[in-house]
C-alpha cells in the first residue's frame, strides 16, 4: 500500500512538471485546441513512471509538428511554372500592305492657242487707227481664264473676254492702235496672263505709219498725172 502511494505521488510530481513545461511552449504553437490528452490510468502500478513522460513527449513532439504543418502549408507560395516552347503562343505575322489604296487623282490644265501672235498691218498713214482681233482657243481639258490683258504703250488699247473659255472652245483678245504722232515702223506689244501658267503670253502688231503729209503730197502728183 505504502508502494503504490509513493508512486502515485511522484507520477503526480512527474506529470505536473511536463504540464507547466508544456504550457511554457503555448505560444510558440499556433492552435493548441488539437493537443491530445494523455490518460494515465492510475490505478496500473506495473507501468513505469518513464513510460508515462516519453508517451507524453512523444504526443506533445506530434501536436507540434502538426501544427508547424499547417502553419507552413498556410504561408506557402505558390511559383507558376514557367512557359515551355510548347505552350508560347506565337503571334501571326502582319504584311504592310496598303489597304483601299486608292489610285492618285489626276489634275486637268488648260491650254491656250492662237491661231498668230504677230498681226501684220503694212503700212499705214499717221492717225489712221488699227483694230485686230487675236483669235485663240482652248486646247486643254480644263477652263480657260483670261486674268490680264496690257500694252507696252497707250497707243494700244486691248480687250478680252471677262468669262471662262471650256475646253474646245475660241475666243480672242481685240486690240485698237491709234497711229497718231507716229512715225516709221511700229510694233506695239500687249502681254497676255492667264490661269495656264505664271508664264506670259505676247502679241504684236506690226507696221509701219507714214507721215500724213507726205501721203498727201504723194496723192496730189498722183492725180495731177491722171
Amino acid at each position: 500500500m505504502v508502494n503504490k502511494l509513493f508512486l502515485f505521488i511522484s507520477f503526480t510530481i512527474l506529470l505536473f512538471s511536463c504540464k507547466q513545461s508544456t504550457s511554457a511552449n503555448q505560444s510558440e504553437i499556433p492552435d493548441l485546441s488539437e493537443f491530445k490528452k494523455v490518460e494515465v490510468p492510475v490505478n496500473k502500478a506495473s507501468e513505469p513512471a518513464n513510460s508515462s513522460i516519453k508517451k507524453e513527449t512523444a504526443t506533445t513532439k506530434q501536436s507540434i509538428d502538426k501544427a508547424e504543418t499547417k502553419v507552413s502549408e498556410k504561408n506557402k507560395v505558390v511559383v507558376p511554372e514557367k512557359e515551355t516552347a510548347s505552350t508560347v503562343k506565337t503571334k501571326p505575322k502582319t504584311t504592310n500592305k496598303p489597304i483601299n489604296q486608292s489610285k492618285p487623282k489626276v489634275t486637268y490644265k488648260p491650254q491656250i492657242q492662237f491661231d498668230e501672235p504677230i498681226h501684220e498691218f503694212g503700212e499705214i498713214t499717221e492717225g489712221d487707227i488699227i483694230e485686230h482681233k487675236f483669235a485663240f482657243k482652248n486646247t486643254g481639258k480644263a477652263e480657260l481664264v483670261i486674268k490680264s490683258a496690257k500694252a507696252s504703250c497707250g497707243c494700244t488699247n486691248p480687250s478680252y473676254p471677262f468669262i471662262g473659255i471650256a475646253p474646245g472652245e475660241t475666243g480672242f483678245i481685240g486690240v485698237t492702235y491709234n497711229s497718231v504722232s507716229k512715225d516709221g515702223p511700229q510694233k506695239p506689244e500687249v502681254t497676255i496672263k492667264t490661269n495656264v501658267d505664271d508664264t506670259s503670253i505676247i502679241l504684236y502688231l506690226s507696221g509701219v505709219v507714214l507721215p500724213k503729209e507726205e501721203v498727201e503730197a504723194k496723192e496730189k502728183e498722183e492725180g495731177s498725172k491722171d
